[in-house]
């Protein structure tokens, strides 16, 4: 081989190792160049899918780049805003925005529009950090946070009802709590006073029955009357005693269908009507299933308080109506009327005002309403008269709510403070 040929081999060699070399070259500078627009594609891809607005400004507040939820934002997608000044994009809150260089990142909270139309919207501004070649950039970050912040300002107000709620629960149960507590304490006055009591009244009773026999002949009409006087004050002290137990006891309630007009007659056949009040009697013939022989004790006494609210005469009216929940039944006298600051006090156990009396009339019959489901209304105006009215439910409680324990003795009152609420027009 000569010479010339060795070279000629040598130079080919170089030749096709160069080949190789630029080949190898060429072949990862298109990998590198396929590598980076792929993930500029992700990145795009993913920036333009974006729900947030995106917006890239350079030093003069001039957008350089921004994703489609910034055009939809700014221009309902109908203008370009690359080239603008942010600044001066027409909304006011954006003048309110501070860019400053020596913060990485900040955030500020913007409202748009009122009322319904109200929207919310988080603005977070990052800076480039010094030294990289971005530093004249900095990027805002928009974020609608409307629906989060109604969805917090519902939870919030829903939270405060209950907290609120909560607080009257417990208030009514501490409430609850101390009238149990006062209740107990009269349970036990009652046993002590009907075992005490009761003995020595039967036997003052006796007495006076003796001496009535006795002295029937030969006595005159002084030591009558002192008898009649005795005997008098030991059937009071017995009815005080008989409220009492009754008060204390549990309250067991036999249901029957009873209509109210005819229990209402009954019971005003078994008093003595002052000859100086008139009875306007306009219940209707309604039916409802309730303890008659308790709810005959509710009337009574409404009607004797009714007398007693009128000592020189009126017009006592009685009256019926229906409601979505039952019947109701009414009395209005044209009495003296019951002050405001005592409306709540008698409905107490152990509150009177009168001479004579333990005030456990309407808190006894306050129970006994309240134990058929119903409610005792009151509604007074000083000098014209008082209405009474008994709620009662057509349909009767199951069997478990027959029996009524001292826990439900302390049961919310509702007080009407117009007749208006009543639907009544008696004054």
């Amino acid at each position: 081989m000569t010479s010339t040929q060795s070279i000629l081999i040598a130079a080919m060699t170089v030749l096709l190792l160069s080949i190789v070399i630029l080949r190898d070259r060429l072949e990862r500078s298109i990998s590198r160049v396929y590598n980076t627009r792929q993930k500029s594609g992700v990145r795009d891809y993913i920036l333009e899918e974006m729900r947030d607005a995106v917006l890239v400004l350079d030093d003069e507040n001039k957008i350089v780049d921004h994703n489609q939820a910034a055009l939809n934002l700014f221009s309902s997608g109908s203008m370009e805003l690359a080239g603008r000044k942010f600044d001066e994009l027409g909304f006011e809150w954006v003048k309110d925005l501070t860019f400053r260089s020596d913060e990485i990142t900040s955030s500020k909270e913007v409202k748009l529009g009122e009322g319904e139309n109200e929207r919310v919207y988080e603005v977070q501004t990052m800076n480039f950090e010094k030294g990289s070649p971005l530093t004249f950039l900095k990027t805002l970050i928009i974020k609608d946070m409307t629906v989060h912040r109604r969805a917090r300002t519902y939870w919030e107000t829903q939270l405060r009802r209950y907290s609120e709620y909560l607080k009257g629960v417990i208030a009514e149960r501490t409430k609850q709590l101390k009238e149990a507590e006062r209740l107990a304490a009269i349970g036990e006055l009652a046993a002590m006073v009907g075992h005490d009591i009761r003995n020595p009244l039967t036997a003052i009773s006796g007495a006076c029955y003796y001496l009535r026999k006795r002295s029937s002949l030969g006595a005159d009409d002084r030591s009558r009357e002192m008898l009649e006087f005795i005997e008098g004050n030991v059937e009071y002290s017995n009815k005080i005693v008989s409220d009492l137990l009754e008060y204390s006891r549990d309250l067991k309630l036999n249901k029957t269908p009873v209509v109210i007009k005819e229990l209402l007659e009954d019971s005003l056949s078994s008093i003595e009507i002052p000859r100086n009040v008139q009875i306007i009697n306009e219940v209707d013939e309604e039916e409802v299933e309730i303890d008659g022989h308790h709810m005959k004790r509710v009337f009574i006494n409404m009607l004797k308080n009714a007398f007693d609210a009128m000592p020189e005469g009126g017009t006592l009216t009685l009256t019926s109506g229906r409601s979505p929940q039952g019947i109701k039944v009414s009395f209005a006298d044209t009495g003296v009327g019951i002050p405001d600051e005592i409306m709540e006090e008698i409905w107490k156990p152990l509150f009177t005002t009168k001479a004579k009396g333990m005030g456990f009339g309407l808190a006894i019959c306050r129970r006994i309403v309240k134990g058929h489901g119903g409610e005792l209304y009151v509604v007074s105006q000083l000098g014209k008269g008082t209405i009474f009215t008994v709620s009662l439910p057509f349909f009767p409680m199951s069997p478990s709510e027959q029996v009524l324990d001292g826990s439900m003795l302390s049961g919310s009152l509702t007080i009407i403070e117009k007749a208006d609420d009543l639907n009544l027009d008696l004054f």
